[in-house]
């Protein structure tokens, strides 16, 4: 297929449809039946990022970055670094036999510890024998502890990735047509199954070693679209796995929904069995084919009313349309005299001092990394600005004008519209801030906002995790 016959022509889907048109690709193609081996699904292990490769073209996607090619001395080095790392965490988990295996991504500075505010509270909860995998802090990791079989965070499967895998070729082919034939563009996504296959294949070998040799009561923890082949592994072994929420996991957020079609037991499916939701609004707000949906709250997420002490400004970024919300931030700041914080995502926090000299000319914008925490925010910021971030609903909550930016994205808060104020000029937001009164709380928020988080209940995810782990 030529690349210059199908030029990227993202005209043809607006960004606002790409998600049903998605959904009715995968259904009327049956790419959840396609095979690149015996009992290997590719399209189930792969969807999210080739959806996150179309949101790039859009402009809105994560940056993922081609690994770059190593030559053979490189890549077997790194062969020897990976084979001995998962020989390690698997020696690890066997001397340990603990009963509960955590994913956890510790990326939030509390108190000058880095936490992970969605799973670190429920490793005290489950048992004392368990084991936490973390996928994101490196720094929490002993390889002479996990050597010599003391206390520490073991690192997820290790695999290499941009290795040929001519396995791949038959579906990548099939699977680029779709796209075109729906899209109206070429993607070269050889890579992505590639990488996808591999990281699927080597977490279904590491845990099924495990699973053949112990078996814990449960693997409980986030996930980050890698865990495929250990869901698959556990189905096998009749090992209970729980997936915890840790983002707006709304209908177009492809990481939790699905079309309505594909049911738990396709055979094209390696999920968990379980999901654990920050509240019952998240139970019903898509469709994500597990057995068990419970919600359990979180302590760290839940917010009550904040009164303000100003009516300074809250921008929440992300990298995907960060440049804009500055360009924003600027122009507010021409227009009206008000304290601006500018809130970098955590995957922005290397680029603090970039931002800092982009504000340079201006006094009154704050930029805001890990240094203060959302509940203090609140407590300074009367508005908050956002494009798309799992914020917003925290916002709400805490009683502040939430004002969405129709850019990009933006319309993934749909199911929030109706709490929100959204604006598509400089101007209408000035608006907004001058003629913002306390009625707001009360017209928009307080007597019909949903609770978006709730309070952590111990009892509810003790029951809920013997609901799963008496599934079986």
């Amino acid at each position: 297929m030529s690349k210059e016959k199908n030029k990227v022509d993202v005209t043809k889907v607006p960004l606002e449809n790409i998600r049903d048109v998605f959904f009715s690709m995968e259904e009327n193609e049956d790419l959840f039946s396609l095979q690149v081996a015996e009992s290997v699904y590719i399209w189930n292990i792969s969807r999210w990022i080739i959806y996150q490769r179309l949101l790039e073209i859009y402009g809105v996607g994560f940056i993922s970055g081609k690994p770059q090619e190593s030559g053979f001395v490189k890549f077997f080095a790194k062969s020897i670094v990976c084979r001995m790392k998962n020989f390690l965490a698997l020696r690890y988990l066997l001397l340990k036999k603990p009963e509960y295996i955590f994913f956890t991504a510790q990326r939030t500075l509390v108190n000058n510890r880095i936490v992970d505010n969605i799973s670190d509270h429920l490793i005290v909860e489950s048992a004392s024998n368990s084991v936490a995998i973390e996928l994101i802090n490196r720094g929490s990791i002993s390889y002479p502890h996990m050597l010599l079989g003391f206390k520490t965070r073991i690192p997820p499967v290790s695999f290499i990735a941009g290795k040929n895998r001519p396995e791949v070729f038959h579906a990548s082919k099939r699977i680029a047509e779709a796209i075109s034939k729906y899209f109206g563009i070429y993607i070269d996504i050889a890579d992505v199954l590639g990488d996808s296959l591999g990281q699927y294949q080597e977490n279904f070998k590491f845990f099924s070693l495990l699973f053949s040799r112990h078996s814990p009561k449960a693997i409980i923890g986030v996930n980050n679209d890698t865990l495929n082949g250990l869901y698959f592994a556990a189905k096998i072994y009749k090992i209970p796995t729980v997936e915890l929420q840790h983002g707006s996991s709304n209908e177009h957020t492809i990481l939790w929904s699905y079309p309505k079609s594909i049911d738990r037991n396709h055979v094209g499916l390696s999920l968990p069995l379980g999901y654990f939701t920050f509240s019952d609004y998240w139970t019903d707000n898509t469709y994500y084919p597990v057995q068990i949906i419970r919600s359990i709250g979180n302590d760290n997420l839940c917010q009550d009313f904040i009164a303000s002490k100003s009516k300074a400004v809250l921008f929440i970024s992300a990298y995907m349309y960060h440049d804009a919300l500055v360009e924003l931030a600027k122009k507010l700041c021409d227009a009206v005299n008000i304290k601006i914080y500018f809130k970098l995502h955590p995957h922005e926090y290397n680029r603090r001092n970039e931002t800092i000299e982009k504000f340079q000319q201006f006094d009154n914008i704050e930029i805001v990394s890990d240094g203060m925490e959302f509940k203090d925010l609140y407590r300074l910021c009367s508005h908050v600005v956002v494009v798309h971030s799992t914020t917003a609903y925290q916002a709400l909550q805490a009683g502040k004008c939430v004002c969405i930016y129709k850019y990009s994205n933006y319309f993934w808060h749909s199911d929030i519209f109706k709490y929100a104020n959204l604006f598509e000029t400089p101007s209408e937001l000035v608006g907004l801030i001058i003629g913002y009164s306390t009625d707001h709380l009360v017209t928009k928020n307080s007597k019909c906002l949903p609770l978006f988080y709730t309070h952590f209940d111990p009892s509810a995810f003790k029951m809920a995790v013997n609901e799963v782990t008496s599934s079986h």
